[in-house]
């Protein structure tokens, strides 16, 4: 499954920040700023973290020269948090300067060499520079640490970046873990499906295609291994009602074009 694992990755990194900087951003639009810290004063943790979070916010809205001023800012008011730097190497590396986020990713760890946040960042970024076999080092570190809650998200940045290898063997044990420490994860569910898919474990991979729409919406991916699945067992109202979404949904996706290449009767 080449080319998968880059997009999913910056998503979930996405995903995390965005989880902070939503409500920093909407406190700056109705305060208009007046009540936000905008000293550089060192010391001041609080600042930093606020200015932090607005800084990516700013960043995914686009943003690129506030979102900068930002996470500066953030730096000078807490030169030490590690979160702040990992922030900031964030920034470089969604703006093209690879060498520079290596740097300040570095700085982070070498701040907290422990903290599975800045670990499982930087192993993403790794792993989208093609180097897997660091990147899978850095992930296994950060699931080690007892205070990193989303430890199955890390297992499943693992899981994709083995796949890139590609070391399929490797990439089903992580998928596992993943859902061992978290059953929601969607990711993780529709890749073990269409693992089992190809290894003729049909049942098998119904279970996990079924708990990924649980848990997700349909995409073109699940809807081309589901129509599939159907097909297998004769169930040909699913077939149907699931090439019609595929069709109206996902017209220009290469699950469609199997979907019409494969012979499959409605």
């Amino acid at each position: 499954m080449p080319q998968k694992y880059g997009n999913l990755a910056k998503g979930l990194l996405i995903v995390i920040y965005l989880l902070l900087s939503a409500c920093a951003t909407q406190s700056e639009s109705k305060t208009d700023g007046d009540a936000l810290p905008t000293s550089a004063t060192s010391n001041n943790p609080k600042a930093a973290s606020i200015n932090m979070q607005l800084g990516i916010g700013y960043l995914q809205q686009g943003d690129i020269d506030r979102a900068k001023q930002k996470l500066m800012l953030a730096q000078k008011q807490d030169p030490n948090s590690p979160l702040v730097w990992d922030a900031m190497a964030y920034f470089y590396a969604a703006t093209g300067d690879v060498q520079q986020a290596n740097v300040l990713y570095k700085k982070a760890i070498a701040l907290a060499p422990n903290n599975g946040k800045t670990l499982n960042n930087y192993g993403v970024f790794l792993c989208d520079q093609g180097k897997y076999s660091q990147a899978l080092m850095y992930f296994d570190k950060a699931v080690k640490d007892p205070a990193y809650v989303t430890t199955g998200q890390a297992y499943e940045n693992a899981a994709l970046c083995a796949e890139q290898i590609p070391d399929m063997q490797k990439a089903q044990s992580l998928f596992t873990r993943a859902l061992q420490n978290d059953p929601t994860l969607s990711t993780s569910n529709l890749e073990m499906a269409e693992i089992l898919f190809n290894q003729k474990k049909y049942s098998r991979s119904m279970f996990y295609l079924q708990r990924y729409k649980m848990n997700a919406k349909p995409n073109a991916e699940s809807l081309w291994l589901e129509i599939q699945l159907a097909n297998m067992s004769g169930d040909q109202n699913t077939v149907a009602s699931d090439a019609l979404l595929l069709k109206d949904q996902f017209p220009l996706s290469k699950e469609y074009q199997q979907f019409k290449k494969s012979g499959i009767n409605l």
